[in-house]
């Protein structure tokens, strides 16, 4: 039971592995998201200016960091705002932030804290509170405190009360300090902290996941009986269940779905 389950708790970095981290780049506009995202890919890949809601749309690109692929989307950033294109850009970057992996909201340590970035990490949160998907996928954040190369109006003590437990990175998208930290730290949140192994085993796909969670479902059962001396049949029914469950996974066809296949697609007579 033990090695079934750790393949369970596993599947999130299967997951990941294989399809790549989805991670959000968000903040109040003007606060350094396209500096960010242009430095993380070591290229000027967006258009970056002093206009606030410059970033109209999402900019998608692939990045790599510690052999870890992040699918990273620059967004338009959360504000109230009466511009109809810059609305349909919000509307685009809600969508992204509930179907995320990891979200980085950017603050700007060179303006004062303002009832704008208040908005923005109470919008993150109730937009989270709405997540729900079939992989049971909880989105991590991270605070990165952006333009420590210009003169600070806050200290970072100052930020507590604003982001709670998240876990804040100081940075300066512009001169590249505190990039290696912001990248060691994307990969151990999107990992949860956890480092595999050479003896771990992973499972990526979501129908293997389902199969497994369903044989470990059949084994606790079987587990349980056996520990209140039930007779060895109900024992034997539970044992071929998780039998079966993995079965599907390595493409083993029951007697069961020869019989299915048979009465579902041929007319039997007598």
């Amino acid at each position: 039971i033990h090695n079934v389950e750790k393949l369970v708790d596993n599947y999130e970095h299967g997951r990941l592995i294989r399809g790549g981290v989805r991670l959000v780049i968000t903040g109040k506009p003007n606060a350094g998201k396209s500096s960010l995202l242009n430095a993380l890919l070591k290229t000027d890949r967006v258009i970056v200016t002093d206009i606030p809601g410059t970033t109209r749309d999402a900019i998608e690109e692939a990045l790599d960091i510690e052999g870890l692929l992040f699918r990273v989307v620059d967004t338009a950033g959360l504000r109230i705002t009466s511009d109809r294109i810059e609305q349909e850009g919000i509307k685009k970057t809600e969508q992204y932030i509930l179907n995320s992996d990891v979200i980085v909201i950017i603050v700007d340590k060179s303006d004062s804290l303002s009832e704008e970035d208040t908005f923005i990490f109470k919008q993150v949160q109730e937009l989270l509170k709405k997540e729900h998907n079939e992989e049971d996928r909880k989105t991590k954040i991270l605070v990165a405190a952006n333009k420590t190369d210009l003169p600070e109006k806050w200290e970072i003590s100052q930020l507590s009360d604003l982001v709670g437990e998240y876990s804040t990175v100081e940075i300066s998208a512009k001169t590249g300090a505190g990039l290696p930290d912001l990248e060691k730290k994307l990969v151990e949140t999107a990992l949860h902290h956890q480092a595999l192994t050479e003896d771990d085993y992973l499972i990526t796909n979501i129908r293997h996941y389902e199969a497994i969670q369903e044989t470990l479902e059949h084994l606790r059962s079987a587990q349980k009986s056996l520990r209140r001396g039930l007779s060895e049949e109900f024992i034997a029914v539970d044992l071929h269940g998780a039998s079966d469950c993995l079965g599907r996974i390595i493409g083993a066809i029951s007697s069961a779905d020869v019989l299915n296949t048979i009465f579902s697609n041929f007319c039997i007579g007598k």
